[in-house]
């Protein structure tokens, strides 16, 4: 969203900057307790907007500069450092989601936060308006050769097959892009949901089904799956 940024200082000027999520350790003042009702505090917490004794007047416009701004999801906890201890984060993302009802974008959650996202209808005109991004990162790209292979997948057993733990981003930006999308849940501990890939991700690289992806042996060999992991099938066996 290349105007986020705009957007955010027209409306409060130099009030509130939400450019940073983790206060810096070991700054004078930040983290210290105080009983004048001015430091918030879930804990040690500060929030942002009194930095600096600057004023917070809008928790609301906050909160949704920062999700417009995030190349990420951001989780309630990363929401709630941004604002007093006294706002409500829940309630201000219900009244997000009610204020996004009838546009062309919508809040919505997903595994690993909150996030500002095209609605599902207009996603494939939007795609086509700013196109695909050009460079996908490799973890994008191994995670997406793990979903195909051995879909439907969880996140931990992605993880698994990996070797490593999945950054955050990765599976939204996938869904994104319109090549994999939520699965039905497992009924294992926990109903985890389970990833699919799509029929734009076919078309998006050249094949016709699913029995033309590359097997375990190729995506290996080609470096898309770790081979100092166990075979990927009994892995995914053992989970179940």
């Amino acid at each position: 969203m290349d105007g986020s940024q705009d957007a955010c200082s027209e409306g409060g000027g130099s009030e509130v900057q939400v450019e940073h999520r983790n206060p810096p350790r070991g700054q004078s003042g930040t983290h210290k307790n105080r009983n004048d009702g001015t430091q918030a505090g879930r804990g040690q917490r500060a929030y942002y907007g009194e930095k600096g004794g600057v004023r917070m007047t809008s928790p609301k416009n906050v909160l949704e500069c920062a999700l417009l701004m995030s190349e990420t999801p951001l989780t309630k906890e990363d929401l709630e450092m941004l604002v007093p201890v006294s706002v409500n984060v829940g309630d201000i993302i219900r009244d997000l989601r009610a204020d996004y009802e009838g546009r062309g974008i919508t809040l919505i959650e997903t595994a690993e936060g909150w996030a500002v996202r095209t609605r599902p209808e207009y996603s494939d005109m939007c795609r086509r308006m700013v196109g695909i991004p050009r460079r996908v990162s490799r973890a994008a790209m191994e995670t997406l050769a793990v979903v195909a292979l051995f879909q439907p997948v969880t996140r931990p057993e992605i993880e698994r097959v990996r070797g490593v733990s999945l950054a955050r981003g990765t599976l939204d930006l996938l869904i994104m892009l319109g090549w994999v999308r939520p699965g039905p849940r497992r009924s294992s501990q926990g109903n985890p949901m389970t990833f699919l890939t799509t029929n734009d991700f076919l078309t998006n690289f050249g094949m016709k089904s699913l029995h033309e992806f590359p097997g375990i042996a190729d995506m290996r060999e080609s470096g898309l799956l770790n081979a100092e992991v166990e075979d990927p099938t009994k892995v995914l066996e053992q989970e179940n």
